[in-house]
């Protein structure tokens, strides 16, 4: 992984699959963000133009976890690492839900011009199985930018 890079224009392209109650549905969303190297860490950030707004979000692949914070329309913390479960946050209008992640499986691939994070986890509420996801994130330094 390098180190101290000031930002890089990246194209970023993410695929998300949820499983909830043998019902799949898939998303795709492609867009443009910033790669920068810190302290060991790798922080990609990317918006996400929604309905309701966007949402700014911050991949962040540290050598103890990987962690996805979004923040606009939506508020959500995911927290992933392989060998624990970790607790995560997703806030509502009617207040914050505390869930927690299982990680099946976590590659991650981080590199000045390209990269890529692949998670499989599960997401239990109150020790509830709610779903199964995947995530597949990667990005391109963006030459035109």
């Amino acid at each position: 992984m390098a180190t101290n890079k000031l930002q890089t224009a990246v194209r970023v392209k993410l695929l998300t699959s949820i499983t909830i109650e043998q019902e799949t549905e898939s998303y795709e969303l492609q867009t443009t963000g910033t790669i920068q190297f810190k302290n060991g860490s790798a922080y990609l950030h990317y918006d996400e133009v929604q309905e309701n707004g966007t949402v700014n979000t911050l991949v962040k692949v540290a050598p103890e976890k990987t962690l996805i914070q979004r923040r606009g329309a939506v508020n959500m913390r995911l927290s992933f690492n392989k060998e624990i479960p970790l607790n995560g946050s997703y806030d509502t209008p009617q207040g914050t839900l505390l869930f927690t992640t299982e990680t099946n499986e976590l590659k991650t691939v981080f590199g000045e011009e390209e990269g890529s994070i692949s998670v499989d986890y599960e997401l239990f509420m109150n020790e509830q199985h709610v779903g199964s996801y995947k995530m597949d994130i990667t990005y391109k330094e963006d030459e035109t930018a």
